[in-house]
């Protein structure tokens, strides 16, 4: 399971490039969420960003948890081990592995039911979309659709 350098690079540079195309989506649509002249709209759709938001970083949390239980099975650590080597207390270090036990024990989704990103075919590197839907106190859709190119 040892990795080349290489391939480290290229997937640090590429989890970088994600990381950095969240950064700019959530720019844009923030932006877009500021020009928006109906008070009750925008107070709607600022509340579905949020909720969205929280749902990403809720999943990037049992990503780390994940991680966690991968490094202590990868080492083979005891969990005074795990926490001395990713700097965190006992009791936070079994947090971690816990919630990766429980996701693992949940994993297989049903149908309709969401994925985590890591577990999702990656997106065309050409465009990244972003669309946020919210309704308004008329029960008509605001739609705002962010694109741009990736590199």
């Amino acid at each position: 399971m040892n990795q080349s350098g290489d391939e480290m690079a290229r997937k640090h540079v590429s989890t970088q490039t994600g990381l950095d195309s969240i950064r700019h989506a959530y720019a844009e649509v923030n932006a877009a969420l500021q020009s928006i002249d109906d008070l009750e709209a925008a107070y709607l759709f600022a509340t579905r960003l949020a909720d969205e938001m929280r749902k990403l970083a809720d999943a990037a949390a049992l990503a780390r948890a994940k991680s966690a239980a991968r490094i202590r099975d990868a080492e083979q650590l005891s969990l005074s081990g795990l926490a001395a080597r990713l700097g965190v207390s006992k009791a936070r270090a079994n947090q971690l592995l816990k919630a990766a036990r429980s996701s693992t024990q949940s994993e297989k989704p049903e149908p309709g039911q969401d994925m985590l990103a890591s577990e999702v075919e990656p997106a065309p590197r050409r465009h990244r979309v972003v669309v946020l839907d919210v309704c308004d106190k008329q029960d008509s859709q605001v739609q705002i659709v962010v694109r741009h190119r990736s590199a």
